[in-house]
């Protein structure tokens, strides 16, 4: 398609063809490029509406997808992907009632489509509608008795349904049917693995949570994240946060919570938004993005040198951003915005060079209960380091050396909270959360699991109960499989 383009730039099929490529194979970039360059020549080419659109939902670009989406109806009104594709992007916004209107939509289009199915069962399970979940899971079992992304949402549903021997049967003989090598398994071995650690056979679950990894695939550039973790430390150091933030004024709305992964992160966001004050906008990608950007090659002077407009810029964007992937506004009353990507620990140096005044609420957790969660997670394939336990310890190393970094610079200006203290003290962690953030008591935060707000995190289902030890020491009923943490 390069040579095709080099030949004749004005091809819009050929920028398309390009930019899906460039979107399979994650360079995301590059595909918003070619599929913009293919509307200009051809504004009403359908198919590079809907790739833009799915492309700019892969960069957590919410709102410009829905627009794309949008377009593409406005083109082919009765085009079935972009309805459900419109229902995913609510569904990812977090605004669950439009997610259902859209799939019930593509569903009044095709009353069998199994993608708009399985999308409103998603719905169901994150509003916990129990009986509307469990009508739509027989539905789709009776018109298809072997079909992995049914077994899938199964499992992920049994345990509210109360229905795990059922599930596990299903998934079982979705397995045997699809062959075990089969890449449309990948996710019910994860299923499995749950299902069997719930049935406290410990040993099998690790055994097909191994499986479900190796499956996985992909490499983890252990080099490459030591070159990003050096480069954070030599850039940020003392000197750099003496001239750029220590003094600065900004941002006193913000809060991060940071972390690894599976280290209680949703919960802190949980129970603060459970504040009248406070207000959670998820995972939001901006800083890593941005941060991104402003590290391809940069040396030490360059960092320096963002100017005040650029930072000015970068501000009104994140706030924008904040906006569009949540329909969150800034609003009377709420005095904290909190913002829970985890690998956020990452960026401190950026975020703290456009926000000063943020809070930094950094959530840690016992490392072999963080690594083996993150191991029975199923990530996406992006997330490399999560398939292998050596190289989950790794990243953990990674993390470690970044944190010490950051709380030898700045100390008590970051608030660590340890999730096992959490559980053994909420109220008394709670109140340290509050008091740091400036915020008053209130006793809604301790009866955070009553908050009606939804989330659809692979924490949901904890910050949705009350805090119980059975996810402290975890690890210890898989000692025997855990000599590589």
């Amino acid at each position: 398609f390069i040579k095709v383009l080099e030949l004749n730039p004005a091809i819009h099929e050929a920028h398309v063809n390009l930019g899906i490529l460039y979107k399979t194979t994650g360079y995301l970039d590059q595909a918003v490029h070619h599929l913009q360059k293919a509307l200009q020549l051809q504004p009403d080419f359908v198919p590079a509406w809907q790739t833009l659109g799915i492309v700019h939902s892969m960069r957590s670009q919410q709102e410009r997808a829905a627009a794309c989406f949008s377009r593409q109806l406005e083109l082919d009104p009765g085009s079935l992907p972009a309805m459900k594709n419109m229902g995913n992007v609510y569904y990812l916004k977090g605004d669950y009632a439009q997610a259902e209107f859209w799939y019930r939509r593509a569903l009044a289009q095709d009353p069998h489509n199994l993608d708009a199915k399985i999308g409103l069962g998603d719905v169901f399970l994150v509003r916990k509608e129990k009986e509307k979940l469990g009508s739509i899971i027989d539905e789709l079992i009776r018109q298809y008795p072997v079909q992995p992304v049914i077994a899938d949402l199964f499992g992920k549903s049994c345990f509210l349904l109360g229905r795990i021997d059922e599930a596990h049967a299903y998934i079982d003989r979705c397995i045997d049917q699809c062959g075990a090598m089969s890449r449309t398994i990948n996710p019910l071995l994860f299923r499995k693995g749950d299902i069997l650690h719930k049935k406290r056979d410990y040993d099998q679950a690790f055994r097909f949570y191994q499986q479900a990894n190796r499956m996985k695939g992909g490499r983890y550039r252990r080099k490459w994240q030591e070159q990003i973790t050096g480069k954070m430390i030599s850039l940020f150091d003392r000197d750099y946060f003496s001239h750029h933030v220590f003094d600065k004024k900004g941002g006193e709305d913000c809060v991060f919570v940071i972390g690894m992964p599976r280290s209680g992160t949703s919960l802190m966001e949980q129970i603060l938004d459970s504040h009248s004050m406070a207000k959670g906008t998820g995972e939001l990608m901006f800083m890593e993005n941005w941060a991104s950007q402003r590290l391809s090659g940069r040396e030490q002077s360059e960092i320096d040198a963002i100017t005040e407009d650029e930072k000015e810029r970068a501000r009104a964007e994140y706030r924008e951003f904040r906006r569009q992937q949540t329909g969150v506004r800034d609003r009377k009353g709420v005095k904290r915005y909190i913002d829970k990507m985890p690998t956020n620990f990452f960026h401190l140096g950026f975020i703290l060079t456009l926000f000063p005044e943020a809070r930094i609420i950094h959530m840690r957790r016992h490392p072999m209960d963080t690594c083996l969660s993150i191991y029975f997670q199923d990530f996406g394939a992006d997330i490399t380091y999560s398939h292998d336990l050596k190289d989950v310890a790794h990243f953990y190393g990674q993390y470690t050396k970044l944190m010490n970094h950051w709380e030898e610079i700045l100390g008590d200006r970051i608030l660590t909270i340890d999730y096992e203290s959490l559980v053994d003290d909420i109220e008394g962690n709670v109140r340290r959360v509050l008091e740091y953030c400036q915020l008053p008591w209130e006793e809604n935060c301790l009866h955070f699991h009553s908050n009606n707000r939804l989330i659809a995190t692979a924490s949901a289902s904890q910050v949705n109960q009350p805090l119980y030890r059975h996810a402290v020491q975890r690890w210890k009923h898989y000692e025997e499989h855990l000599q590589p943490l």
